[in-house]
C-alpha cells in the first residue's frame, strides 16, 4: 500500500540503503528476516535485478557480464530507489507492474490491488 513494492523487494531495496552492496550479503540479510525461509538465492536475484530494471530504476548493479558471475556484482540504491522507500514515490507509477500473484494479474502504472500490511489483506487500491 505504502510504495508499490512486495515484501521481498522492499526488504531488498532497505537492506542495500542500509550499507548492504553485495548480492550475497543481500541475500542472507533476506534469510536472516524471514520466519519460515523459502526463497532461493536465484530467486531472490532475479528480484534484485527486476528492481534495477525499468524507466525508472530503484538499484544499480555495477559487475562483470554473465549470469554466473552476478555475486560479483555490486548494487547500491539510487536516488529514486531512495524517494521509493521514503514513501515520496510509489513503484508501481514509476515502473510499471506485469505479474501474477495469488491469481490476480496486476498489470499497468495503476495496480489496482495493494496488499495492506496491517489489516493483513488484499485491498483494492483507490488511486
Amino acid at each position: 500500500m505504502r510504495n508499490g513494492l512486495g515484501h521481498t523487494e522492499h526488504q531488498a531495496l532497505a537492506a542495500t540503503a542500509g550499507g548492504l552492496h553485495d548480492p550475497v550479503s543481500l541475500f542472507r540479510a533476506h534469510q536472516s528476516q524471514e520466519p519460515h525461509p523459502f526463497l532461493g538465492d536465484q530467486t531472490f536475484w532475479t528480484y534484485l535485478k527486476r528492481l534495477a530494471g525499468g524507466p525508472h530504476p530503484l538499484l544499480h548493479i555495477d559487475g562483470p557480464p554473465g549470469e554466473d558471475r552476478f555475486i560479483e556484482s555490486t548494487v547500491t540504491v539510487t536516488d529514486d530507489g531512495r524517494r521509493v522507500l521514503a514513501g515520496e514515490h510509489d513503484a508501481v507509477h514509476l515502473n510499471g507492474i506485469d505479474q501474477w500473484l495469488g491469481g490476480v494479474h496486476l498489470q499497468g502504472n495503476t495496480a489496482r490491488w495493494r496488499w495492506d500490511e496491517q489489516a493483513a489483506c488484499l485491498l483494492r487500491a483507490t488511486a
